[in-house]
């Protein structure tokens, strides 16, 4: 009789300590799912629902906007993990995201933030000073350890670079579709002077490759000397570009 009270009362504990579960769990979830890339300052609130202020790690930290979450506990009893996040600052993120033990979906995904945001990502693009607005939506992602599904779109617009005067150089549509074992990519001009268009391709093992095509619309000299920077010239105003690159692979997203 005793070792069932003593059973019933550690049950209770067990089930208060995750009630009363502080919001600083939450900010060692959001570096450890991030791989030490993300930090979560100042955590209030309690691990199911509270708010933070999200930051990229680094030598100097960059804030990235207030994150608020909210978990639904009786998600965890059916085996998955499921948490609605919104984040308002300089990114506007909305998206409900759920994890079990070899799935991440994404629903309702949103995101807007200004271009210059991509220079704190990479130094190559920081170099560029890209400039303009660029928005992500997408209805369902599934991402698993070998495959992917869903299809998203990412429009930028008013597209400005430092190797340019022109501003802007057009507005650009790229579509994304997952098919298994890829991402097939496209990329459509919706306007400008610059025109750009291509086709290609994200694995599973994280390689990444893009060919593409760059024409100058009009007769502007500078549109024409940015056209020439892309890559070689195949007739008149029109010029390929080939992008290749190696990111972490989607068994990497599953620790």
């Amino acid at each position: 009789m005793i070792a069932r009270y003593a059973l019933w009362a550690i049950a209770i504990y067990l089930v208060m300590l995750l009630i009363m579960a502080p919001a600083n769990w939450t900010a060692l979830l959001v570096t450890r799912g991030s791989q030490g890339t993300l930090g979560l300052a100042r955590p209030g609130g309690g691990f199911w629902r509270g708010r933070g202020r999200l930051y990229l790690q680094g030598h100097q930290p960059v804030w990235l906007g207030t994150l608020s979450w909210r978990i639904n506990p009786w998600d965890l009893v059916l085996g998955r993990a499921q948490a609605q996040l919104a984040l308002k600052g300089p990114l506007a993120l909305h998206l409900t995201v759920a994890r079990s033990w070899d799935r991440l979906t994404v629903h309702g995904l949103s995101l807007a933030a200004p271009a210059a945001a991509l220079g704190v990502l990479d130094a190559d693009l920081r170099v560029l000073a890209p400039s303009g607005e660029f928005r992500i939506k997408a209805r369902a992602l599934t991402l698993t350890p070998r495959a992917a599904f869903g299809s998203a779109r990412l429009v930028w617009t008013a597209v400005g670079t430092r190797l340019s005067t022109v501003k802007p150089l057009g507005n650009y549509a790229i579509d994304a579709r997952g098919r298994g074992g890829q991402v097939a990519l496209t990329l459509r001009t919706l306007q400008g002077p610059l025109s750009l268009s291509g086709q290609g391709t994200w694995d599973a093992r994280g390689v990444f490759r893009f060919r593409g095509l760059a024409t100058a619309s009009g007769s502007d000299p500078r549109v024409l000397g940015l056209v020439r920077l892309v890559g070689p010239r195949l007739h008149a105003h029109m010029h390929a570009f080939v992008l290749q690159a190696k990111t972490p692979p989607w068994p990497r997203f599953f620790p």
